[in-house]
């Protein structure tokens, strides 16, 4: 049976929250704490490219691109 952890990843673009999901990964699969945080953040990634506001500001082409971002085991 496979446990899940979840990892809150939120991102801020002065000091207003445009972006804040729930992602959940089996930390089992990656060697260490690194590797998870990085996983979170292509996921992340990936549903940042799916969520509008990014289109509505045209300096955030990627999620790392915004003046804070976070990723936090929740």
């Amino acid at each position: 049976m496979k446990t899940l952890t979840a990892y809150r990843v939120s991102a801020s673009l002065i000091k207003e929250k445009i972006f804040s999901k729930l992602f959940y990964i089996d930390e089992s699969n990656y060697l260490d704490a690194d590797e998870v945080e990085d996983a979170v953040i292509e996921m992340a990634t990936e549903s940042w490219f799916e969520h509008e506001s990014h289109l509505k500001l045209e300096c955030c082409h990627s999620i790392d691109s915004v003046d804070f971002y976070e990723v936090v085991k929740a």
